[in-house]
This record gives structure tokens, sequence and C-alpha cells, in this order.
């Protein structure tokens, strides 16, 4: 049942900063948003948009999006070049219980798996954060942007 809330503003967490990674196989993180104690409230719908660049090659290049240790989304790509990503998580009446899409390969659109989810406690602060690693260390994973805008409902 769908239930109407009344407008809120959203709060904006941005990286507009280009942060690559490349020379290492390891998993880099590339970004970090720290988000306070109890600032994300028990029915938020916190939304993700995500752009990468990777080198165009047939070896794998993992894309990841961290909430806490978390994997909201892990994105394994080879001959592509650049992925933009929208992930919606929802909070469920908690602050240490979130659903979303099913995490994977699939872009957000129909997927046959069921919805994912997490237990992150946001009554403590947390981070939401983008990681890459390669398998080739000649290659480059390059985030371009990452927004994160947190939608708080009571």
């Amino acid at each position: 049942m769908l239930s109407a809330h009344p407008i809120c503003t959203p709060a904006v967490f941005s990286h507009n900063t280009i942060s690559s990674v490349t020379g290492t196989t390891s998993e880099t993180t590339l970004a970090t948003v720290t988000i306070p104690a109890g600032f994300i409230l028990k029915n938020a719908v916190v939304e993700v948009w995500t752009l990468f660049q990777v080198t165009n090659s047939a070896n794998n290049k993992t894309l990841r999006l961290k909430f806490g240790t978390s994997n909201a989304f892990t994105f394994a790509v080879t001959a592509t070049r650049s992925i933009h990503r929208f992930t919606n998580v929802y909070f469920r009446n908690s602050l240490s219980s979130q659903r979303q899409h099913a995490n994977g390969n699939n872009l957000g659109l129909g997927t046959v798996a069921a919805t994912s989810s997490m237990s992150v406690d946001y009554s403590v602060n947390q981070t939401i954060s983008w990681t890459g690693t390669l398998v080739d260390t000649t290659e480059t994973i390059s985030l371009y942007g990452g927004l994160v805008i947190i939608w708080n409902y009571e």
C-alpha cells in the first residue's frame, strides 16, 4: 500500500573530483561519504548516482558501491568504457535494515533475482563508498562523479 508523505528536503552529498586507481590489483577506495550517526531516519530512501570510466579491454574491472562494509552493488565490466549507475536503498522502519534491487551486474532493470538486504547500523557513523579493483595493473578505473541523496521520512 502506498502512503503519502509530507514533502521533505533531501540531503545531498557529492563527490565531483575525478578519483582513479591504476598500478594495483588491490581493492581501492575511490571516494567516501560519511553519514553522521542518526542523520538517516528509519524510513529513509537513499539514492546514489555513480559515473565510472574504465579502460576498455577484455580484463575484468570490478566496481563497488558500499554501505558500511556491505556491497550495495558489485559490477564487473570488461569491454566497455563508461558506466552510469543509479541505486536506491530503502530503509525498512529501522536504522539497521535496508532493501534494494538485487546486487549484481544488472543495471537496475528487471532481473530474476529477489531484492537483496543489508544490515548496516546507521545509529552510528557510517560510510557510503565507491571502490574499484583491477586485474591488470596497467589499466585504470576512474570515478567521475558520485551523488548521494537522502530522503528522510518519518
